[in-house]
């Protein structure tokens, strides 16, 4: 072989390797669900604020494209399509598109006489020479989530009553004025596990923001117990009337969030952050005497409640992010800072004069239901979510 042949072959492998320096491959580090992909570069040359790059799979089959956004010593920001980002995960390669893809490369005009080539199918100019635009120049995204709310630790708590006889072993009626209370506490109410929906709009740029709307059913609680015993006029059986006593509520709040943190591995995410939160809790409850006999029914004492209450809230949102859509848990912790309870209660039943030692009827329903903001709260929202 002479010596012009080993310098051609020496400049072949010198040209060659400045190929492969040009044109080394970056692996994916991490995927944010919005778009931006970073990517750990060592220090690649070749990438520069502008210029088009795309992803490869196992396969060396490119599955997204995008535009860097800015290259730093170690790392570059590249903007995929939304659509797209879903198909990068986290240890991919990223290489320079070809040329003739980049922004503001034009079409080389055919030769004189030469047919014209067929344009690249759809699926590869969608893919390659559509470069997204970065969300901080149109606005930012737009989010609608939507889901049920599971809640352990309720922002009020109460109690649910029914009313109890002054009787004695349900046969001899109770000395006047000794009786301490004439209601029963059936269950505490401190949660909410159904009935509870929330929706949240969200816009996102640099952070996200977040409005929050929700609808949280107290429940529904009815009980049936004795009220006195009464003698008919034409002989001395006792007929026993019964008290109806029938309990609901419901809460409403608003709230208007801040994530200032946010990061993602893959197609899973963690957001962040903190808020403020406005809620209103009414309740009701009514009590009626029920004739045993005829059915007739009479209205014996009504109450109402009104928290309302302002509170800051530590947020912490995760899921998993599918193109446009993503599966949601944000797990929320409340902490009331101001509140106002406003309470009307109506009493006409006789024996709550009579028989209670040291209190009025209205001060004893207030007492037993015992409707009042709790010291923090625990929420849970499973939700669906679509980012446009």
């Amino acid at each position: 072989m002479t010596l012009a042949h080993h310098g051609l072959r020496l400049i072949y492998a010198l040209v060659l390797w400045s190929l492969s320096i040009t044109l080394q491959a970056a692996t994916v580090v991490s995927v944010d669900p919005q778009g931006m992909i970073e990517v750990d570069n060592g220090g690649d040359v070749s990438f520069r604020k502008g210029v088009l790059v795309c992803f490869f799979n196992a396969q060396q089959k490119p599955v997204a494209c995008g535009v860097i956004q800015s290259v730093e010593d170690s790392s570059t920001q590249i903007l995929v399509r939304p659509d797209f980002v879903s198909r990068v995960t986290a240890g991919m390669t990223a290489k320079l598109a070809p040329a003739k893809l980049q922004p503001g490369a034009k079409p080389a005009a055919p030769a004189a006489g030469a047919a014209q080539k067929p344009a690249p199918a759809a699926s590869a100019t969608k893919l390659l020479a559509t470069p997204p635009q970065d969300p901080k120049k149109t606005g930012g995204t737009w989010s609608v989530t939507a889901g049920g709310f599971f809640i352990p630790v309720h922002l009020v708590n109460f109690q649910a009553v029914s009313y109890a006889a002054p009787i004695i072993r349900d046969v001899t009626p109770a000395s006047l004025g000794t009786v301490e209370t004439l209601w029963n506490s059936e269950q505490e109410v401190k949660k909410n596990l159904r009935g509870a929906y929330g929706l949240e709009i969200g816009y996102r740029n640099d952070w996200e923001f977040k409005l929050g709307l929700r609808t949280i059913l107290l429940g529904n609680y009815n009980f049936q117990s004795n009220y006195d015993l009464e003698r008919r006029p034409d002989d001395t059986q006792r007929l026993l009337n019964f008290a109806d006593t029938s309990m609901s509520g419901q809460d409403y709040g608003l709230a208007l969030d801040l994530y200032p943190f946010h990061t993602s591995s893959g197609t899973w995410y963690l957001s962040l952050g903190g808020g403020f939160d406005f809620s209103q809790s009414r309740l009701l409850m009514e009590m009626k005497k029920v004739d045993d006999v005829s059915g007739a029914e009479i209205v014996l004492a009504q109450y109402t409640s009104t928290i309302k209450a302002l509170s800051l809230r530590l947020l912490s949102s995760t899921g998993f992010q599918f193109g446009n859509w993503n599966l949601g848990l944000g797990i929320y912790l409340l902490w009331p800072v101001q509140a106002t309870i406003d309470t009307m209660t109506t009493v006409s039943d006789p024996q709550m004069s009579k028989y209670l030692a040291s209190k009025d009827g209205k001060t004893d329903i207030d007492t037993a239901i015992a409707h009042d903001l709790s010291t923090y709260s625990i929420q849970t929202f499973l939700n669906l979510g679509y980012h446009f």
